[in-house]
């Protein structure tokens, strides 16, 4: 998602609300027409301990990662907080600091209680997930997702942690092949505002349900092997009110420049 800005200023109080969602969309501009296949490769960098990944070339590597301690300190504005325990509902902790750790005790039967917790949860989910993703994605021999196509997204991203009429109501949206460009317009009942642009994020309010997302692009590669590259996406949902939270990634793919719908794909369930 090429979704280049100015950078922004953020108070203290809206730098703690994205660190509370943030989660995965710069690109590398790439003609579709290729003299040589693309390399899968990670947009956002992986933070851990000590260092950072900007990029990933053999699956020795992507292993080595799993048992580096994740860097989950963002900014000092979160203080001195137990960064290595996950406090779920009904009140239980689990420990991790590795990737390994997180998958073993942690991803599989977590609810976030409390918001750093939250913050905690993406962070590792999301660097599991572009782990995974780069482990099994390979050379392009196409690139049909270019230029800024984050609003070309189907709205079924807005599925999280809705109620059921509005989930039907999106369902049924996306079926007729409504995007977020569609829910933009003035008159939606859920429209959405203040849609920001910015490196490899973008970022929007849902006035109907009060929830702000970020959308973030994590890496890119042929995953489904048909030959055309295809994105990894994190989308992450944050209640107003601070109750409540979302996080999904998601495989975006178009295999043809004239194709109008984008193939969104939960990833996990994903081939």
């Amino acid at each position: 998602m090429n979704l280049l800005s100015a950078q922004t200023r953020f108070s203290p109080v809206s730098l703690l609300f994205v660190l509370l969602i943030v989660v995965g969309c710069k690109t590398t501009s790439i003609d579709t027409a290729q003299t040589s296949p693309i390399p899968p490769r990670l947009i956002e960098p992986l933070k851990f301990v000590n260092f950072t990944v900007s990029q990933i070339n053999s699956l020795e590597g992507i292993s080595n990662l799993l048992s580096a301690k994740v860097s989950i300190k963002q900014d000092s504005v979160l203080g001195d907080y137990d960064w290595e325990s996950f406090t779920g509902w009904p009140g239980t902790t689990n420990h991790a600091e590795t990737i390994n750790e997180f998958r073993a005790g942690v991803e599989h039967d977590f609810s976030a209680r409390y918001p750093f917790d939250r913050i905690k949860y993406n962070i590792f989910k999301s660097v599991s997930d572009a782990l995974d993703f780069m482990a099994k994605a390979k050379p392009s021999k196409a690139n049909y997702l270019t230029g800024n196509y984050g609003l070309e997204l189907p709205v079924s991203i807005l599925a999280g942690n809705l109620g059921s009429d509005d989930w039907e109501q999106i369902k049924n949206d996306a079926g007729k092949g409504m995007t977020l460009k569609d829910y933009a317009k003035t008159g939606h009942p859920n429209l959405l505002t203040d849609i920001r642009t910015a490196g490899n994020t973008l970022t929007f309010y849902d006035t109907g349900n009060k929830c702000d997302y970020v959308v973030k692009e994590l890496a890119r590669g042929d995953f489904d092997g048909d030959g055309c590259e295809d994105v990894l996406i994190a989308v992450s949902m944050l209640n107003r009110d601070g109750n409540g939270g979302y996080y999904q990634a998601y495989v975006v793919s178009r295999t043809d420049p004239k194709q109008q719908q984008l193939k969104l794909v939960e990833f996990g369930a994903a081939k």
